[in-house]
C-alpha cells in the first residue's frame, strides 16, 4: 500500500522525473516494525519550470511500488526513470522494514507542496530531519523501542551525517554510498558533526571518488575514532554512482552502475542495520 503523510491511499496513473539523490532512514517491522526513511532532495518538474514538490509518502510492508506508482504518488512529470528509488523501498519492504520518502530540501515540512528552488540551511535541514523522524513515531506501524537507520546516496550522504547528528538518541545507524562532499574544507563540513553521533556508521566511497581527495577517507576514520563512534569506511571499485540501477553511462559511454558493488553495498546495508537497529 502506498500512503501520503496524513495515512490515505493515493491514487496513481500517471508517470514522472526523478533526481537520484536520496537519503534514508530506517527502523525494523512486524506487527509494529523498524522503518527506513528516505530524505530525498525536492524533486524538480520539466512541464512546471521554476518549480519543486515538496512531498511525505509512506509505504506499507505490501508491495511492490512500480515507477509508475511512485511517479504518479508524487504528481512530478519529467523523463528520468524511477528504478533506484523504486528499489530501494521494495527491497526495504522485503527485509521487514517500514518505509517512509520525504523531501528533506524543502521547507514545507510534512505538508506536500510546489514551490520556488530553495537551498535550506543546515538547521532547517536539522530540523527537518527532526520533524520527519517524530512522524515516523507517530505511526502506528512503527516499533519505537527499535532504533532508526538513515541512508544516503550522493548528496544523500551528507544528509545521513546531518540526521544522525541532529536526533542522535534515535538514529543508530547510518549508512552513505558514494556520498558527495562529506569532507570539506569548509566549517559546516559534514565530517565535522561526527562528535555529535551515537550511531553505527558505514561509508562507502567510490573509487574516482577516493582519486579526487584521497585524503578523506582518512580524515572521516580520524574522525570516527576521536568520537568514538563505531564506523566502516570503505573504498569501492566502482564508480560515482555504481549503486544506481538508472544512472547514465559515463563519459566513455561505459555502465556506471555496477551490480557486484551495488550488491555488496545492499548487503553491508541490510548488516548494518540488523546489528545496530535492535
Amino acid at each position: 500500500m502506498l500512503l501520503n503523510g496524513q495515512g490515505k491511499r493515493h491514487t496513481m496513473s500517471r508517470c514522472g522525473h526523478l533526481g537520484l539523490a536520496l537519503t534514508s532512514l530506517a527502523l525494523l517491522l512486524p506487527s509494529a516494525s523498524a522503518a527506513l526513511y528516505f530524505p530525498t532532495a525536492s524533486y524538480y518538474s520539466v512541464t512546471a519550470p521554476g518549480k519543486w514538490f515538496a512531498y511525505n509518502l509512506t509505504f506499507d510492508a505490501g508491495g511492490p511500488v512500480t515507477r509508475t506508482e511512485y511517479t504518479a504518488a508524487i504528481h512530478v512529470e519529467g523523463t528520468s526513470t524511477f528504478d533506484s528509488v523504486c528499489l530501494d523501498v521494495n527491497n526495504g519492504m522485503k527485509s521487514g522494514y517500514f518505509v517512509q520518502v520525504s523531501s528533506s530540501y524543502g521547507l514545507t515540512g510534512l505538508n506536500p507542496s510546489w514551490g520556488n528552488p530553495i537551498n535550506p540551511s543546515d538547521a532547517q535541514k536539522a530540523l527537518n530531519a527532526a520533524a520527519y523522524i517524530a512522524f515516523l513515531d507517530a505511526q502506528k506501524q512503527v516499533d519505537k523501542k527499535k532504533k532508526i537507520g538513515t541512508q544516503g546516496y550522493c548528496m544523500g550522504g551528507p544528509l545521513v551525517f546531518k540526521t544522525a547528528a541532529a536526533v542522535p538518541d534515535r538514529v543508530g545507524a547510518g549508512a552513505s554510498f558514494h556520498g558527495g562532499g562529506l569532507v570539506t574544507d569548509q566549517p559546516n563540513s559534514p565530517h565535522l558533526l561526527i562528535p555529535k553521533m551515537k550511531a553505527r556508521m558505514y561509508v562507502g566511497i567510490a573509487s574516482n571518488d577516493d582519486a579526487r581527495q584521497p585524503d578523506a577517507k582518512d580524515k572521516l576514520m580520524e574522525a570516527f575514532a576521536n568520537a568514538k563512534v563505531s564506523a566502516e569506511v570503505e573504498v569501492y571499485q566502482g564508480l560515482h554512482g555504481w549503486c544506481v540501477p538508472d544512472m547514465p553511462n559515463g563519459q566513455d559511454g561505459k555502465p556506471i552502475y555496477n551490480k557486484p558493488d551495488a550488491e555488496k553495498a545492499w548487503g553491508k546495508l541490510v548488516a548494518l542495520y540488523k546489528a545496530a537497529l535492535g
